[in-house]
């Protein structure tokens, strides 16, 4: 991916606000595979991912008269304004929460994956395929660091909910990770 200079950022940025369309273009060109990517691993399909996408640069564009270029990453920026974007959306919305007699934890321990020779886009779908629950709560944890307590602030449920959702959400995706690479395992040799 292409830098852009500071000087460059902050051309493109007073562009962005005297509404000059080119600058506006190269911002999005800039930073719009970030923005979808984390978007489409926070959804489960592709058309929640383009809502959220759009809806992240409303937002972007709306706060870039807030953006400092001398003191931040342009693109850390945009992340940042893009997670809130999604946390937002499903603080909004009930998330489904899974019993804790559903899964064994037992089963962690039985599934070994090669990720050597998983894809990223294989995982990506996989995580797409979570229950909404599980697939949020393991974005926040994992990809954006939060702590359990922060999760349950943003989505309104107990930092123990967080904690068994999380612990579910890997077991599953462990097991749906194991069988992919079972299955692609197989038809090398059949």
């Amino acid at each position: 991916i292409y830098m852009l200079t500071g000087s460059e950022i902050k051309l493109i940025i007073h562009g962005c606000l005297d509404d000059d369309r080119a600058c506006q273009r190269k911002l999005f060109d800039f930073t719009s595979a970030k923005v979808m990517s984390t978007c489409r691993r926070y959804c489960s399909n592709h058309e929640d991912a383009r809502d959220l996408f759009q809806e992240a640069y409303i937002k972007i564009f709306k706060s870039l008269g807030n953006f400092n270029h001398t003191q931040g990453d342009l693109l850390g920026w945009v992340y940042i304004i893009t997670k809130n974007c999604i946390f937002s959306s499903f603080s909004k919305k009930k998330l489904e929460i899974f019993p804790l007699d559903e899964i064994s934890i037992e089963n962690e321990m039985l599934i070994h994956v090669d990720h050597d020779v998983l894809h990223e886009e294989e995982v990506l779908r996989e995580i797409q395929n979570l229950p909404d629950g599980y697939r949020v709560i393991l974005n926040m944890f994992v990809f954006d660091n939060m702590d359990h307590a922060a999760i349950a602030s943003v989505l309104g449920i107990s930092e123990s909910t967080s904690r068994s959702q999380l612990t579910r959400a890997r077991i599953l995706l462990k097991k749906k990770l194991g069988l992919l690479y079972t299955a692609r395992y197989e038809k090398s040799f059949i």
